[in-house]
């Protein structure tokens, strides 16, 4: 049953997706214009330099885990949706798969 550890990985890979751009956990998320983000970004007001890095970061970090989300979600339904088509009998299932060639680094 490969199905419990696929479901296992969608819960934890999406689980965190979703902690890291909506967290109200400070440190945890990467939205800087949060309340919880607002103090680190204070204390780098000394440096307007840092605290543009900062910001520009959080905002590539977020729209990173925005876009990782989105393929796994895109492959996990794709994937689904060719799995339905061959169970209702819409669609062979067809395997491509290269036949086995003996080699000599198999000794």
């Amino acid at each position: 049953m490969t199905i419990v550890p696929l479901l296992w990985l969608l819960a934890v890979t999406l689980t965190a997706g979703w902690q890291k751009i909506f967290s109200r956990i400070p440190g945890w998320d990467f939205c800087p214009m949060r309340p919880p983000s607002l103090a680190r970004l204070q204390e780098a007001r000394s440096s307007p330099l840092r605290g543009a890095r900062l910001i520009f970061n959080d905002r590539l970090d977020a729209l990173m885990v925005v876009i990782f989300v989105s393929v796994v979600l895109l492959v996990v339904l794709s994937s689904a949706w060719e799995w339905l088509q061959i169970l209702r009998k819409r669609k062979p299932a067809v395997v491509r798969e290269s036949p086995f060639v003996e080699t000599a680094y198999a000794n």
